[in-house]
């Protein structure tokens, strides 16, 4: 009999840590394991359900502390006789933690997917005495597992390092076709993120693609930025008031095939963020033969080799990316290098097929 595994997260909103989630639990089903996907409460807004090979069990919290929801969710697992539950997020994390505080009937396993300064003194107490009840705690990379030992160095046994993965999207040949098709005479940027607040750093990417165009205007560069939020509107005026308006395209959000093509039409991808724990947008611009610059943030550290498969710089350093844009836009051979060695990157250390017979190890599911 397959081991049963619940997969719990707030919502399937649109963002980076569910995107992982319904990857990795379409993964585990399609290779035998019984697997349940539950959310705290479903939302009305665009979401990643679609993308699931199961359907979604709502448990309908209406809070954090919502007791009835609580005795749903306990009575579900023992039904279901769940091996292990399985959560992201700090709500699904503390909800999975307190069943498991009341019911003792599986394994409870948390995921931490981002760097532990973003939580609040409350989501620190709460994870200062519910990890007695996690039997582990997976960081998505080094620097979030330093992060949350800051504060909680006596769970320091219960936590493992353990990274996303990608699929490759074609093979070695492929990738060297495509690279070497690409038009020189537009070079394409690309960023994905959500545009609720300044953590992804659009504004300043608007900036940079600004200077540039005066300080090298026979550069034709265009700058596409995927995702949507408050900020999308302040951000299409300040492209307008550099005078760039043409050389921008916000797109909102877009479904997973529509991102793939702008993989594959973009020739840099820049991720300008403040703070992220293991960014898979990275990780997939990698996987797509794109030379990567990115902030030193989270996991970028360990995904990309410095000057190799990709380049590192501080946050606010906008000085050295316009310095690594305008450098790459030239020459077009150091970016298909950067670009093969990124993706050898991934087939050597970022694989999803691997990654997943590590996270089953993890879970134990084995």
């Amino acid at each position: 009999m397959s081991k049963k595994i619940l997969f719990l997260i707030n919502n399937l909103n649109l963002g980076g840590a569910e995107n992982v989630f319904v990857d990795q639990a379409n993964y585990l089903a399609a290779n035998g394991l019984h697997v349940y996907f539950g959310v705290l409460n479903s939302s009305d807004k665009e979401n990643f359900s679609g993308r699931l090979q199961m359907d979604v069990i709502d448990f309908g919290f209406k809070g954090i502390f919502d007791v009835m929801s609580y005795k749903k969710l306990g009575s579900f697992i023992k039904e279901k006789k769940i091996n292990c539950v399985y959560s992201t997020l700090d709500n699904a994390n503390i909800a999975s933690r307190l069943a498991n505080a009341f019911n003792h009937d599986s394994c409870v396993i948390i995921r931490e997917s981002g760097m532990a300064d973003r939580k609040s003194w409350k989501i620190k107490l709460l994870d200062k005495f519910l990890n007695h009840f996690a039997d582990r705690i997976i960081a998505v990379s080094h620097q979030v597992k330093d992060s949350l030992l800051e504060y909680q160095k006596k769970y320091e046994n219960k936590i493992v390092v353990f990274s996303n993965g990608v699929k490759l999207p074609f093979d070695q040949n492929t990738l060297e076709e495509l690279l070497e098709s690409k038009d020189d005479s537009t070079i394409r940027i690309l960023n994905i993120g959500s545009m609720k607040n300044d953590n992804k750093g659009q504004a300043g990417l608007i900036r940079t693609v600004a200077h540039i165009k005066q300080t090298n205007p026979e550069l034709n560069i265009k700058l596409t930025l995927v995702g949507d939020g408050k900020l999308r509107g302040d951000l299409e005026k300040m492209a307008e008031e550099h005078a760039i308006s043409g050389r921008v395209l916000f797109t909102g959000y877009l479904d997973k095939k529509q991102i793939e093509n702008h993989y594959k039409s973009s020739d840099i991808f820049i991720l300008n963020s403040r703070n992220e724990g293991c960014p898979n947008v990275v990780l997939e611009a990698m996987s797509y033969g794109l030379a990567v610059i990115a902030t030193k943030v989270g996991g970028t550290r360990e995904m990309i080799e410095d000057t190799k498969s990709g380049f590192l710089l501080k946050r606010g350093d906008y000085d050295k990316m316009e310095e690594l844009v305008v450098m790459l836009s030239k020459d077009k051979n150091k970016r298909i290098d950067m670009g093969q060695q990124a993706y050898q990157r991934i087939e050597r250390r970022f694989m999803l097929s691997d990654k997943m017979q590590e996270l089953i190890e993890v879970l134990k599911l084995k």
